[in-house]
């Protein structure tokens, strides 16, 4: 059924199935999470296939970096179409703080009524506690995203503005990413503390710098020569196999992230792409289930990354509250509650996204009037 030819790798797939793309991760994370949280771990320690699954799950965090690359490639996007930077920056911004209050707006005011912690509840409702407290809320992500949205205009200008021949701009994209690894270093030396806190940003950073590079190729549809989706593929199943972060863990490990989140998008858009080409998005006119799940997904990949994290949060506060636990005990309920979860954390993304939707578009109303 699939054709032997050797196509090229079209760059601009990760951008036609950029929300596919998404929610394929968006998907990835949320089994991860299940299985981080002791909701889903039937696979732990079963038969070697289900040890595979486990490890396959256990890598899902790298989702996130994948989400990094696709970030800094839209952003390119994004700048080619309008360089005002304070319409970019509001335009993210509005679309990230809201849903951050929204989902964890409750339960930061409820410990600031108990702890009296003003600067803290500002922090929080700013984007901004990782650097702060850590990860303490579980929103890191946010934090990581918000410093990648205000260096980016930097790194477009220093860049892409004066039309740089591609060693040049590579030379530069280099020193970028060697600054970006040395300063994870000092502070893993230097500050140790501190690095403890935020080495699940910094150590992802290179895959947001990746994504950047990418975007100008992305945006001018440049192929990739199709003999590399061979090392491509054995490279990702070589990292699956050599990188365990669950038996081995080192000061370094994070800078390994990044690789494997590109790594499975590469490997991810090109088996949409060859699914798309053979006609295997659509049947009957409609879209089939799985491209109707990834599609949702991706639409709702923001809020149902943070909704889960808000859920799991708030779950942990009434078992504190109440003092009372529960034990998730036998195959059947391990998936029942799984399923549960999971549902759960789509319903809160949904009711989530059409709230903030509501707040997009009287942005949008107000940036078109301040057009005019």
């Amino acid at each position: 059924m699939f054709s032997r030819e050797l196509r090229p790798i079209e760059l601009a797939n990760l951008s036609r199935y950029r929300t596919e793309l998404y929610g394929g991760f968006a998907i990835w994370i949320l089994a991860f999470h299940l299985q981080e949280w002791g909701i889903f771990t039937l696979l732990k320690g079963s038969t070697f296939p289900g040890k595979l699954f486990s490890h396959f799950l256990t890598l899902g965090s790298m989702g996130v970096d994948a989400f990094l690359v696709l970030s800094g490639m839209s952003l390119y996007f994004s700048m080619k179409k309008n360089q005002n930077i304070y319409e970019f920056a509001a335009r993210r911004i509005s679309r990230l703080l809201p849903s951050v209050a929204l989902l964890f707006g409750g339960i930061w005011i409820s410990s600031f009524i108990l702890e009296e912690n003003l600067p803290q509840l500002i922090v929080r409702f700013a984007g901004l506690s990782l650097w702060f407290e850590g990860n303490k809320t579980g929103t890191w992500y946010v934090s990581a995203i918000l410093v990648c949205y205000f260096l980016y205009p930097y790194i477009y200008a220093w860049l892409f503005s004066n039309g740089l021949r591609t060693w040049r701009l590579f030379e530069r994209w280099s020193l970028l990413l060697l600054l970006s690894l040395v300063s994870f270093w000092a502070m893993h030396k230097l500050n140790p503390d501190y690095f403890k806190l935020t080495e699940i940003a910094l150590g992802r950073i290179p895959g947001f710098l990746f994504g950047c590079l990418m975007g100008k190729g992305v945006y001018e549809k440049k192929t990739i020569d199709g003999r590399w989706m061979l090392p491509i593929i054995l490279g990702a199943a070589l990292f699956y196999i050599v990188v365990q972060p669950e038996y081995s863990w080192h000061w370094w490990t994070r800078c390994l992230y990044p690789i494997g989140g590109t790594l499975a998008l590469f490997v991810f858009v090109s088996i949409l792409a060859e699914l798309d080409t053979h006609n295997m998005r659509t049947m009957d006119g409609e879209k089939r289930p799985l491209w109707a799940l990834l599609r949702i997904s991706g639409t709702l990949s923001l809020e149902l990354y943070l909704g889960s994290v808000a859920l799991v949060s708030l779950i942990k506060i009434v078992q504190t509250s109440f003092g009372f636990s529960v034990q998730i005990v036998g195959p059947w309920m391990q998936i029942i509650l799984s399923i549960m979860f999971s549902m759960a954390c789509y319903a809160i993304a949904l009711a989530s996204h059409r709230c903030t939707s509501v707040f997009s578009q009287i942005r949008d109303k107000c940036m078109k009037y301040k057009c005019q």
